[in-house]
C-alpha cells in the first residue's frame, strides 16, 4: 500500500511488520516518509480511512548499557531509582541520574516487583523477598521452583503477594507470615489455555487479572477467590491459520489496571490493545498497535495515558480520546516499560540498553 506524504508529497511506505503475515494492513499501522521522515498512522474518521501525523518525541535523556539483554525494568515507588532483570536472571539496582548499578548477589529471578513502599523487591522463581535497606533475603520454601513460573505482583497495601504457582494457578501469600492465603486456579485447556503470561493487582486491591495463551483473560475477586465474569476473550476467534498451515493461538502479553481501578487494558500479540469496563466486564475500545511484537503495557500514574512497548518504539495514547499522543523511537524491541512515580519519566528495556525518557513536557 502506497500513499503520499502530506508534508512534502513524497510517496512513503507502510511500516507494518505482521508476524507471518497473519494480519492485513489496518487502522493503526504506521507510515514514514522517505524524504522528510515525517511519520503518520492510519485512522478511521467516520468511516473514512485517512492518515494522521504522529508526534515523535525526543531521544532518551539517559542511556545505560548492560552486559546482558534486559527482560524487565521497574521504577522504585520511592523515587527515581530502578530495578532490572536480564535474560540470564540477574537482578540489578540502578541509581539515577548517574546510572550506577549494583547486582544483587546470590539472586536469580525471572520477574520482579517492588512493594508499594519501595522497601522490598519480590522475585520469582523461586519466590523470594529482598529487603532493599538491609540486603536480607527471604525464600519461600512452599513455592515450587520452576523455570515455567515467574509472574509476581504486590497488593496495593503491600501486605500480600500474588505469585504464579502453576501453569494455571495464582496463589496469594501473606508477606509477614509467608503463609498461603488463597489460590486461584482453573481447569487447563490443552494448547488454548496452556499457561499464564500476564498478571496484575488492581489499585483498589479488589481484583486480580490474569492473561495467557488463547487470548484469554480472567478477573478474580481477591476476597472470595471467585471469577467476577466468565473468561474474557481478547480475540473473538480461538485462533488463526499460520503460515505453515497449523493453528496459531494468540497470547495476552500484558495486562494493566487504570489507577482508579475502573478500566483494564490487555495487550495481545494479535497486534491490538483492548480496554475493558471492570464494572460490567465489557469491551470499551480497541487500540491497534503497529505490529504483533508488542510486549508491555503501563498506565501513567495520573491515568491520562496508556503506554505500550513494541518494536523500536513506545507508543503513548490519550485514554480519554483514544488518540496517539506521542511515540518514543529507539533501537529494537521494547520488552518492558515503566513510569516513574510522578509520571515525568518513562523507562524501557531495549536489548542491552536501559533507556530513560523525560516525557512531562511532551505530554503537557
Amino acid at each position: 500500500m502506497t500513499m503520499k506524504c502530506s508534508n512534502c508529497g513524497t510517496e512513503f511506505i507502510e511500516m507494518q511488520h505482521n508476524w507471518a503475515n497473519f494480519l492485513p494492513p489496518r487502522v493503526g499501522n504506521s507510515y514514514r516518509c522517505h524524504n522528510c521522515n515525517a511519520e503518520f498512522y492510519m485512522v478511521n474518521k467516520n468511516g473514512k480511512i485517512c492518515l494522521e501525523p504522529c508526534k515523535i518525541g525526543p531521544g532518551p535523556i539517559l542511556k545505560f548499557t548492560q552486559k546482558k539483554e534486559l527482560r524487565q525494568v521497574i521504577f522504585s515507588p520511592t523515587g527515581h531509582d530502578l530495578a532490572t532483570v536480564d535474560w540470564k536472571s540477574s537482578v540489578c539496582l540502578w541509581s539515577l541520574p548517574d546510572g550506577t548499578s549494583q547486582e544483587i548477589p546470590g539472586v536469580l529471578a525471572k520477574y520482579i516487583a517492588y512493594s508499594p513502599d519501595g522497601q522490598t523487591i519480590g522475585m520469582m522463581a523461586p519466590l523470594q523477598l529482598w529487603n532493599v535497606a538491609t540486603g536480607t533475603l527471604v525464600k519461600y520454601s512452599n513455592v515450587p521452583n520452576s523455570q515455567r513460573l515467574g509472574l509476581i505482583c504486590f497488593s496495593p497495601d503491600g501486605t500480600t503477594i500474588a505469585a504464579q504457582t502453576g501453569d494455571t494457578e495464582i496463589t496469594l501469600f501473606d508477606v509477614s507470615t509467608h503463609e498461603a492465603i488463597r489460590t486461584f486456579s482453573w481447569k487447563k485447556v490443552p494448547v488454548i489455555d496452556a499457561s499464564l503470561s500476564a498478571l496484575a493487582f488492581s489499585p483498589d486491591g479488589a481484583t486480580i487479572a490474569t492473561g495467557g495463551f488463547g487470548d484469554i483473560m480472567r478477573l478474580w475477586e481477591v476476597a472470595t477467590g471467585q471469577e467476577r465474569f466468565p473468561p474474557l476473550k481478547h480475540r473473538g476467534a480461538s485462533g488463526v491459520r499460520g503460515a505453515s498451515g497449523g493453528e496459531y493461538h494468540f497470547i495476552i502479553n500484558s495486562v494493566a489496571f487504570s489507577p482508579d481501578s475502573t478500566t483494564l487494558a490487555s495487550l495481545s500479540d494479535d497486534g491490538t490493545i483492548k480496554l475493558w469496563n471492570l464494572a460490567r466486564g465489557e469491551e470499551l475500545n480497541e487500540l491497534p498497535v503497529d505490529i504483533s511484537y508488542s510486549k508491555s503495557l503501563a498506565f501513567s500514574p495520573d491515568g491520562r495515558f496508556l503506554a505500550c512497548g513494541t518494536l523500536r518504539r513506545v507508543i503513548l495514547w490519550d485514554v480519554q480520546t483514544y488518540t496517539r499522543r506521542l511515540v518514543l523511537a529507539w533501537g529494537s524491541q521494547m520488552y518492558s516499560i515503566s513510569f516513574s512515580l510522578d509520571g515525568s519519566m518513562l523507562a524501557a528495556c531495549n536489548g542491552k540498553f536501559l533507556l530513560i525518557w523525560k516525557i512531562a513536557n511532551e505530554l503537557s
